[in-house]
């Protein structure tokens, strides 16, 4: 479903295209808001009316509420089954109970969502692959992990999941720009890292995109955030060249003709220019020349060009409500 599918099920459902919009992104994004949350997203003041709304989401068993602190702000956790099918994701797990430190860190997210009201935005897993495949972007460029069976057995195979941080990625309506947010609860900057490693793949085959990296209260590491991305980054792929493209369909060429080896540098060589390139596209690449005849040089290049950035966005709410660590736990 698209969000703006999502959208109308839940005006079906009884609510106002307002709630309803913001019903649908809060609960993929976090599966939980507060108050103050509707209200940024809706513009108003605090009042009985948003409480009042919140309330009756309770009473029809869409949402719970939880209070962590009797002098702080209730959270409500949205957790009802027909909201969830109403979405389209009925086995979503923002259903499960959440450890206070998770429900800090999903809450988080939701604010610097809510801070960036001009980007649409993909939450679920789902949405995401259907976005990337629909820019044409091969499936094994995305972020995964392989999970075997746990049975005793093994009658099942193996199991990829895609995008399994569950971060938003917010994407820019009139430029098709990205924004990939990333929660630091990592002082050391370590999961950023492995972060960036994991999402490069697909990050080097994307024209425009920034990593916003959102900061709790208690994380004042931007600046070590900020060197591992600048090393990151300088160490990305460089682009291929005409040049080299032209050389490697020539080698490429005369090894599947069998004319001749490749020494082991010029191997190393051309395995280094084809994973840039992209498997794909360089057997198009290929295909091309040998189809069209053309001189290699006028060979058409795969997309490959990107130009990405690294911004910070800070938690001002003091969410002591949590505790001193916010979602650190």
């Amino acid at each position: 479903m698209t969000t703006q599918e999502r959208a109308t099920a839940l005006e079906a459902a009884g609510f106002t295209p307002r709630q309803a919009q913001f019903l649908g992104l809060a609960a993929l994004v976090s599966g939980a808001c507060c108050r103050r949350h509707y209200e940024t997203f809706a513009g108003i003041r605090p009042g009985k009316n948003t409480r009042a709304w919140l309330d009756a989401l309770v009473a029809r068993g869409w949402a719970n509420r939880r209070q962590f602190r009797r002098d702080r702000a209730l959270v409500y956790q949205l957790t009802g089954k027909e909201l969830y099918r109403t979405l389209g994701e009925t086995d979503n797990r923002h259903r499960r109970p959440m450890t206070p430190a998770a429900l800090a860190r999903r809450l988080m997210l939701l604010d610097a969502v809510l801070a960036r009201p001009a980007l649409r935005w993909y939450a679920t897993e789902r949405d995401k692959v259907a976005h990337f495949d629909a820019l044409g972007i091969e499936a094994n460029r995305l972020p995964r992990r392989r999970y075997l069976p746990t049975t005793g057995a093994r009658t099942t195979g193996v199991t990829v999941r895609q995008f399994i941080d569950k971060l938003p990625i917010g994407e820019a309506r009139e430029t098709g720009a990205l924004t990939f947010l990333y929660l630091a609860v990592d002082p050391t900057a370590q999961r950023f890292e492995r972060f960036l490693n994991d999402h490069a793949p697909l990050l080097t085959r994307l024209p425009l995109w920034d990593v916003c990296v959102v900061y709790p209260p208690s994380v004042r590491t931007a600046g070590t955030h900020q060197t591992v991305f600048e090393r990151w980054y300088r160490d990305l792929p460089r682009p291929v060249t005409r040049a080299e493209l032209a050389w490697a369909i020539a080698a490429h060429r005369q090894l599947t003709a069998g004319a001749r080896t490749l020494a082991m540098d010029d191997m190393h060589r051309l395995q280094d220019i084809i994973a840039a390139a992209g498997r794909r596209a360089f057997a198009s690449a290929c295909e091309e020349a040998n189809a069209t005849a053309a001189s290699l040089g006028d060979t058409a290049l795969p997309g490959h060009g990107f130009e990405g950035s690294l911004s910070a966005h800070r938690i001002t709410h003091p969410y002591d409500l949590f505790g001193t660590q916010p979602g650190l736990a």
